[in-house]
């Protein structure tokens, strides 16, 4: 079984790429980052490995989350341990993003938004969903939806 941690840190790095093409989420502002969504989204699906691509990045308002999905492409969801990658996500995503990146994700804390990343095997199965609350810094993992 592959380890989780190469799929997450790659998409740790496009969260951070988000954050900096945003500048600020203002409330009224939404629309302003959903219209930075959509110029992500015009260039999906995007390679960020050699296991892992992300297939889209979408705003819900109304859950005040940003959803980016992730497929990794060379193994079925079958291959994996849900529980254990899940664990292992939110081992990365909660040092890359509360421990190393602090200060990059004060617009996101101010609106309280928060990053769920959704991944999926080859197969179009769900493997694990990592919920991150920048507000707290937490990180809560998800099992099966």
């Amino acid at each position: 079984m592959k380890s989780p941690f190469s799929y997450v840190m790659a998409g740790c790095v496009l969260l951070l790429a988000v954050v900096a093409l945003c500048g600020h989420w203002p409330d009224a502002g939404l629309r302003s980052y959903r219209h930075s969504i959509e110029r992500l989204n015009a260039h999906m699906p995007v390679r960020l490995d050699g296991e892992t691509e992300v297939e889209s990045v979408r705003l819900v308002p109304e859950s005040r989350e940003i959803r980016y999905t992730y497929v990794v492409l060379h193994h079925d969801a079958n291959e994996f341990d849900q529980q254990l990658f899940a664990q292992g996500a939110a081992t990365e995503h909660r040092h890359s993003l509360c421990e190393q990146n602090r200060n990059g994700l004060q617009s996101a804390i101010e609106e309280g938004l928060r990053m769920r990343h959704t991944y999926l095997g080859a197969d179009g199965r769900f493997i694990a969903s990592v919920v991150v609350d920048p507000r707290r810094c937490l990180v809560k993992a998800e099992r099966s939806p």
